[in-house]
């Protein structure tokens, strides 16, 4: 087989893809930094607020009464009045404070996730842009920069993990803390809070092991069948819950550097991206050799799967990467075999 080379059109789609989702993240980030700004001012407003009362209850002018935190003077004047601190209110702006500190937290680690995405991107955006303005390079340098291109994704989905991975260390910390709170003063609460962490601990652990399949190199120097058979086994030992289901001949030869590059990238962000988002999902992926193409078959016994293509903002990604194979590739649903399948063709 002949080395598959890519015309100018085509390298053009896949740039327009990935700046299509780069300046979408952009817009997010943008949104989300209005965000953090705005909630930063209502922080600081409120921290001085409470500094304030905290300042006035602490003074000796002031004494503890029916009515609250009342100045010692206050049933002295002559008109009865004085001023007085309504200990409730105290007690519920410092509670506001803490609700909104969590909230500025959050809003800080989702900026800090976005904005390690846009820069991620960027780089990709402009990686090729200079591959389709460098027409002096030999082909085989073209070849691997599209390479390097497309795997970029990658970067994205590790980058989006690792944020993940933050996120979750940083609220089992939190809720370890609440819970230590709970556990002589509200006990029940502190086994509801203790559950909710088991969840993100699994969760956590989870999206680790999918870090450790991003970075597994693609491992060309295997024959066709054994690289795709250990990229799904690795699969089922992670999601032993899904049902995953490989349909391939052990004969089949695909001597083609791009062909097996995107059949082993697409196959492994797409079940990363289904089995991500359901459990307890059954998913079968057929590989046929024809006389011209090799065929990549993606089914499954729910609409699920299809519904996730079309909504899904990571999919985006991958539809791109698909079409730059297969421009009339097929996304199916089957309504009387309640069934979903994509069938994606790969020229020889």
């Amino acid at each position: 087989m002949k080395t598959k080379e890519y015309s100018a059109e085509q390298i053009q789609t896949l740039y327009q893809s990935i700046k299509e989702i780069y300046i979408d993240y952009r817009e997010k980030l943008e949104r989300c930094k209005e965000r953090k700004e705005s909630l930063f001012i209502q922080l600081e407003e409120l921290e001085n607020y409470v500094s304030y009362l905290d300042s006035e209850v602490k003074k000796d002018s002031f004494v503890f009464s029916p009515r609250g935190i009342v100045s010692k003077n206050a049933y002295m004047q002559d008109d009865g009045k004085g001023l007085v601190i309504d200990a409730k209110h105290v007690e519920q702006k410092n509670d506001e404070l803490k609700v909104l500190r969590k909230e500025y937290d959050s809003i800080v680690k989702e900026y800090d996730s976005l904005q390690v995405l846009v820069n991620t991107m960027e780089q990709n955006k402009n990686l090729l842009h200079d591959l389709q303005n460098d027409t002096s390079d030999s082909s085989n340098q073209k070849n691997h920069a599209l390479y390097s291109a497309i795997c970029s994704g990658n970067k994205m989905t590790i980058s989006y993990f690792n944020s993940e991975v933050v996120d979750s260390l940083s609220y089992v910390s939190h809720t370890t803390n609440l819970i230590s709170s709970y556990i002589q003063s509200d006990p029940m609460r502190a086994k509801i809070e203790l559950d909710k962490m088991n969840d993100s601990i699994r969760k956590l652990l989870s999206s680790i092991e999918n870090i450790e399949i991003s970075l597994k190199p693609y491992p060309f120097d295997d024959s066709s069948y054994k690289e795709i058979s250990q990229l799904v086994d690795t699969f089922r030992n992670i999601y032993s819950d899904n049902e995953l289901l490989l349909k391939m001949n052990k004969d089949i030869l695909i001597d083609d550097y791009f062909i097996r590059m995107f059949l082993y990238l697409i196959i492994r962000d797409t079940i990363l991206l289904f089995f991500n988002e359901y459990s307890d999902i059954d998913l079968s992926i057929h590989i046929i050799d024809c006389d011209t193409t090799i065929q990549l078959v993606f089914r499954s016994k729910t609409n699920k799967f299809m519904k996730l293509f079309q909504t899904k903002e990571y999919s985006k990604y991958l539809i791109r990467m698909i079409q730059l194979n297969d421009t009339d590739y097929k996304l199916e649903y089957d309504s009387d075999l309640n069934s979903s399948s994509l069938s994606i063709q790969f020229s020889k």
